[in-house]
């Protein structure tokens, strides 16, 4: 599946050259910023369905772009890294989709045709998807916004997605594969960490709420994940 427009947010020309040789651009509108204020600023003003970010070197500007509620609204977000350990987990951690490293920028092509297939599953069934309300824990999937106490979590589109996936079904166990095939559309292999990665960035915005709220998801080893069947008495024992 073809970016019907396409970001790419880097000072290296020859970097943005690979990223557009190596992806299938027909029918792309294109946009470039030399580094993610200026993406920001993008961001704005237009909703880009697929964001190549160059988070080589110094990646806090990264990180403080992934904030942006706009890029996670709309875009599916891959960032090109060096290799040093833990940049990519960090970078999923704050809101990344995937990442290559410099020395993989043909992987690019395989990545982007399949978070933006499986983004589009995602976007049919949103209509059908009805607000659930848990008392302290609200969520609208239609309308993309998750409370917790009234106040936004300012939930990424795949965050909102998994937390409803396991919230209507709350009390009972859902499994790995239940969940990747929801939210990821059967593109990621249960032995994936993408789904933990996702799971541990839903309980730190929780707990930025209401410090203790990471408790009302358990996980169970190897089988899924469990919401709390009383979210109110599960967040009043978390703070006790």
């Amino acid at each position: 599946m073809s970016p019907t427009h396409l970001l790419t947010v880097t000072a290296d020309r020859t970097l943005r050259v690979e990223i557009l040789a190596s992806l299938d651009l027909q029918s792309t509108v294109l946009s470039s910023a030399d580094n993610p204020e200026a993406a920001a600023t993008i961001l704005r003003s237009a909703s880009p369905d697929l964001v190549v970010v160059d988070a080589r070197g110094e990646i806090e500007p990264v990180l403080a772009l992934l904030k942006e509620p706009e890029l996670h609204r709309e875009a599916v977000v891959l960032v090109v890294t060096d290799g040093v350990g833990g940049n990519l987990r960090r970078l999923l951690l704050a809101g990344a989709d995937d990442g290559v490293t410099a020395g993989n920028i043909p992987e690019l092509a395989e990545l982007a045709a399949a978070r933006l297939t499986q983004r589009a599953p995602k976007r049919s069934v949103s209509l059908q998807l009805v607000p659930l309300d848990l008392g302290r824990l609200q969520l609208d999937f239609g309308a993309q916004r998750a409370f917790l106490d009234g106040v936004d979590l300012g939930l990424s589109g795949k965050e909102l997605h998994l937390l409803y996936a396991i919230a209507e079904q709350c009390g009972t166990v859902v499994t790995r594969e239940t969940l990747l095939t929801k939210v990821w559309a059967g593109a990621m292999t249960e032995d994936s960490k993408t789904l933990d990665v996702h799971v541990s960035r839903l309980r730190k915005k929780l707990d930025a709420v209401a410090p203790g709220a990471s408790s009302l998801i358990c996980c169970l080893r190897r089988a899924g994940y469990l919401l709390s069947t009383d979210v109110t008495q599960a967040l009043a024992e978390a703070v006790a």
